[in-house]
């Protein structure tokens, strides 16, 4: 067998770019056994061992995990990044045998599950391992609860509670929702812009009673919550998918508040809500607005719509008030259909609750069918 160092400037001197040969892998392969270990931790090595495995096809890809140790390179900060690929490449592949995925790739992760999840560098793993194996639809998979609920502490690292998130994204707990709410819903972690987005992500995936958990612990604090920089998220995800609470929301609110993304979240819910009275009151009170609505939200300050309250004028087209259907109308400019915000704007308008007539009129008047054409007609140039 050759020596390390003899594979190892071998392999770093192979231009992958131009091989893709099945045949010529396969001979790289050979002359590379027994090193795969020590190329994947190698700097010097690992990219274009990375450049191999994207080549490779999905036989190549399970003979090289065959002879690696997932978990043991899961650990290492180069050998964590390496599995991750590996996973990633199998991930966009087809006509995948999931049995030898099972037996070589997820079997060495589920062994080792508790260990990878707590380990900074293997929590990346196991995400991108979550990724592949909720994916597979012809097996039972396995529920990690019980692992999770072990591990869920106040001091875990902020990588293993990113984990135990992306997890839930794929299979629902209420329990382990509601312990994560127990631990971390405070000041000490929802004013730390490290968490931020976690928190925004676990409200979005909570249920009604993880949800009134969330508020009542931070309902104390609220107007703190949004004088700060980082807990203002918080207090934006929970107005959004929580708008129960939407008079106590609103109770905070004040003319010159620093942050208006909170009264804004608050107009759209009472939107939502069907309270068009307490719209109508913050329109004039808050936004100074009489008339004319379509305008002074979107149109006020320039001739392209402010995005900022593009869901409101969304909402408001929905319940056809303030003749915010017709300022539509008036204020439409063709070249809108081009920017995401004038499409979103096309749609309040057409599944919004103007009168079929006037929706029908509009849509000859610009001639959608012909706008959206030539929007893909540049897209595809």
């Amino acid at each position: 067998m050759n020596s390390f160092e003899t594979v190892k400037e071998y392999f770093k001197n192979i231009d992958f770019d131009i091989v893709d040969d099945s045949l010529i892998l396969d001979n790289v392969y050979k002359e590379i056994d027994g090193y795969e270990e020590k190329l994947a931790l190698d700097l010097e090595t690992v990219i274009n061992f990375e450049l191999l495995v994207q080549k490779s096809n999905f036989l190549q890809i399970i003979n090289l995990c065959k002879k690696i140790n997932i978990h043991f390179l899961s650990l290492k900060k180069t050998g964590s990044k390496f599995i991750e690929l590996i996973f990633e490449t199998i991930n966009i592949m087809k006509d995948l045998d999931w049995k030898l995925i099972h037996k070589f790739i997820f079997k060495p992760v589920i062994n080792n599950f508790t260990e990878l999840c707590v380990d900074k560098n293997a929590t990346h793993v196991v995400r991108k391992f979550f990724i592949i194996y909720f994916c597979d639809k012809n097996i039972e998979r396995r529920n990690f609860k019980n692992e999770f609920s072990y591990i869920l502490k106040e001091d875990m690292s902020l990588d293993t509670l990113i984990t135990v998130i992306h997890y839930l994204k794929f299979m629902k707990s209420k329990s382990l929702l509601r312990k994560i709410v127990r631990i971390f819903v405070n000041s000490k972690y929802t004013f730390n812009k490290l968490y931020t987005y976690i928190f925004e992500d676990l409200i979005n995936l909570s249920d009604d009673k993880s949800l009134e958990m969330v508020y009542q612990r931070i309902k104390p604090q609220f107007i703190d919550y949004i004088n700060d920089n980082y807990g203002v998220f918080v207090i934006l995800a929970l107005i959004k998918k929580y708008p129960k609470e939407n008079d106590f929301y609103f109770s905070y609110c004040t003319k010159g508040m620093k942050n208006t993304n909170v009264l804004l979240r608050v107009t759209e819910n009472y939107c939502k809500l069907g309270e068009y009275k307490k719209v109508k009151k913050i329109l004039l009170n808050f936004y100074e607005i009489k008339n004319e609505v379509f305008k002074n939200l979107l149109l006020r300050s320039t001739d392209t719509p402010d995005t900022k309250h593009i869901n409101l004028v969304v909402c408001l087209m929905n319940a056809n008030l303030y003749g915010i259907n017709d300022d539509f109308i008036k204020y439409y400019k063709n070249e809108w259909i081009h920017r995401k915000f004038g499409l979103t704007l096309l749609k309040g308008f057409f599944e919004g609750g103007a009168e079929n007539a006037c929706k029908s009129a509009f849509a000859r008047k610009i001639n959608v069918g012909a706008s959206l054409h030539k929007k893909r007609k540049v897209n595809n140039c």
